[in-house]
């Protein structure tokens, strides 16, 4: 085995140097490929959510507005919608959607008199079927997380 390394050290060298060099490209290919897909996702995602959005307002977008994300993890696209209605109470409700689905998951009600004092009117997350249950505060921004983080 000695005489074996000592003839062959340089054969040797040269096999691992490939082997490492093999690998760095095979990962460095995977991370790219994987980038370009997450964008491309991303990108498809904000498109699809534009189109979204108009089929949800229409022409009529006054106090609406609207923002998206792809998450990476559960491979959705997710949109939250913010609407505001001024009639001498500020009404807000913020809303969480599948955009492929055009399936309600979130939402969250507010109400305020003149700007200030703004009270929590509920929290809602809804099932497969649209049917809402009333959850805490703190259920609601734990799943807001899970859905506009990742």
């Amino acid at each position: 085995m000695k005489n074996f390394l000592k003839e062959n050290w340089f054969r040797l060298g040269i096999i691992i140097i490939f082997i490492v060099l093999g690998v760095i490209f095979f990962y460095k290919n995977r991370i790219y490929l994987e980038t370009q897909q997450n964008q491309t996702a991303e990108r498809n995602c904000s498109q699809a959510a534009a189109m979204w959005y108009k089929n949800q307002t229409g022409s009529n977008s006054l106090g609406d507005d609207y923002t998206n994300h792809f998450n990476r993890e559960s491979k959705k696209c997710f949109a939250t919608r913010l609407s505001s209605l001024d009639t001498g109470v500020n009404l807000i409700s913020l809303f969480v959607y599948d955009v492929y689905e055009n399936r309600l998951f979130l939402e969250r009600a507010t109400m305020s008199s003149n700007h200030s004092n703004v009270v929590d009117t509920g929290y809602g997350k809804y099932d497969s079927s649209g049917v809402s249950t009333k959850i805490t505060q703190k259920e609601f921004e734990s799943l807001f997380k899970s859905y506009m983080v990742n």
